[in-house]
């Protein structure tokens, strides 16, 4: 990987990691927001739903942020575009495409297809 591509990536990441810093503080005030009283049962019941999808989408953002976090590391360190299961180079086209991605296209049809998907 060249010097410029580095420098692209590492911009897109870090575009990556701001958005879903902002994503995960917006469910977080939106979590603070549920927890006032509600006094009607089905209000109560319905806060408690999008309490729990709201749960699930900060755990989401969460692990995305590490994973761009890694990948980050991956490029400083000059790894950004060496698959961990293999070794083998990840593809300019797939990194453009998930650049938070550790594992070639090879090792993840292979693990797909051990999985029967």
């Amino acid at each position: 990987m060249n010097k410029e591509q580095k420098e692209h990536f590492e911009a897109v990441l870090k575009q990556l990691l701001v958005e879903h810093i902002n994503k995960r503080r917006g469910l977080e005030e939106s979590k603070e927001n549920l927890s006032q009283y509600a006094i009607e049962l089905e209000e109560r019941a319905a806060n408690e739903q999008m309490a729990f999808s709201l749960e699930t989408m900060d755990d989401q953002a969460g692990g995305m942020i590490s994973a761009i976090e890694n990948a980050l590391y991956r490029l400083r360190e000059g790894l950004h575009d060496t698959c961990e299961s293999c070794g083998s180079t990840i593809s300019l086209k797939r990194l453009e495409v998930i650049p938070w991605t550790t594992r070639c296209i090879d090792c993840v049809t292979e693990e797909e297809f051990r999985r029967g998907r």
